[in-house]
């Protein structure tokens, strides 16, 4: 059996290599397989030369020449045998195999820690050391100021005596209180609105962080950032005339019950009056904030 693929009405040409008739339109030769263009002789053939066929019959072990199919470019190069860019990226990885799954392990050991520890941080949430200010303001007692937690740098300026500055109605549930905080930058802010009070109060709280899970987790402990205000009393130069701090009878101004200083307040409204007070005579009120400076008169 040849390679004919159509019959020829008549064989006008000479194939080359086996001397056979070659049809006018044949791409092979129909009894040696030959090319086209090896049969007419435009070109050698380029395999090692065949004998002779002794049969028109092509058994399966005998070695044609067939047509030639280009297989194209080997895996790895482009049409000119040169790499593309991806394909280098991909030797390069295959290369270095090791390095990158030691890196890729590295990242995801990163990633997992900094996940556990955004999850630490997201439940120290500074409220009950917020909640615990805010029972010891509420209450208008120096002693839950001793401990550094709540007020920090506390020195030896004296609180104002409490019979004078305390709040109508300062209690805990009058309070409202949102908070903000940040566990990765330590930082912490607490909105306090007071129910006697038009204006908020922001406390400012600082957090230290300690060895938590595996040595390597950090836990956040809250404590109040500075110290709590401070007031300075200054007195008139006019002699005699009452003082009342909160609408409460403090002396006069030769002989008044709280000595001119400064003092430690709680946060909150303070109204100072010198003179009647149903005449509102040298009226001032300040609302003293968790930190800071004031002064009376302003």
């Amino acid at each position: 059996m040849g390679f004919k693929e159509a019959e020829e009405i008549s064989s006008l040409l000479t194939c080359l290599v086996c001397q056979k008739g070659f049809g006018l339109a044949s791409i092979y030769c129909g009894e040696c397989g030959a090319h086209r263009s090896v049969a007419l002789g435009i070109e050698r053939e380029r395999t090692s030369p065949r004998p002779a066929a002794t049969s028109k019959a092509m058994t399966p072990d005998s070695h044609s020449s067939g047509p030639k199919v280009n297989a194209g470019p080997a895996f790895g190069e482009s049409s000119t045998g040169k790499l593309n860019f991806v394909e280098k990226i991909s030797n390069w990885l295959l290369n270095r195999s090791g390095l990158v799954t030691s890196l890729g392990t590295i990242a995801t050991l990163i990633s997992l820690y900094f996940v556990a520890q955004t999850i630490e941080y997201v439940n120290s949430d500074p409220s009950t050391q917020v909640d615990s200010y805010i029972k010891a303001v509420a209450v208008h007692d120096s002693q839950y100021f001793n401990s550094p937690v709540l007020t920090p740098k506390l020195n030896t300026v004296p609180f104002l005596p409490s019979q004078y500055n305390q709040w109508p109605e300062a209690a805990l549930n009058s309070w409202i209180r949102t908070v903000y905080w940040n566990g990765w930058s330590k930082s912490a802010t607490s909105v306090l609105s007071p129910g006697i009070s038009t204006n908020s109060l922001n406390l400012d709280l600082v957090g230290s962080a300690k060895a938590g899970s595996f040595g390597i987790f950090k836990q956040i402990s809250w404590a109040v950032k500075g110290p709590m205000a401070t007031l300075e009393i200054r007195y008139p130069t006019s002699k005699n005339l009452p003082i009342y701090i909160n609408g409460i009878a403090a002396g006069t101004t030769s002989k008044p019950a709280v000595a001119q200083g400064t003092y430690y307040v709680f946060p909150g409204p303070i109204v100072f009056t010198f003179g009647n007070p149903t005449l509102d005579v040298n009226k001032f009120t300040v609302d003293i904030g968790t930190s800071g400076h004031f002064t009376i008169p302003q």
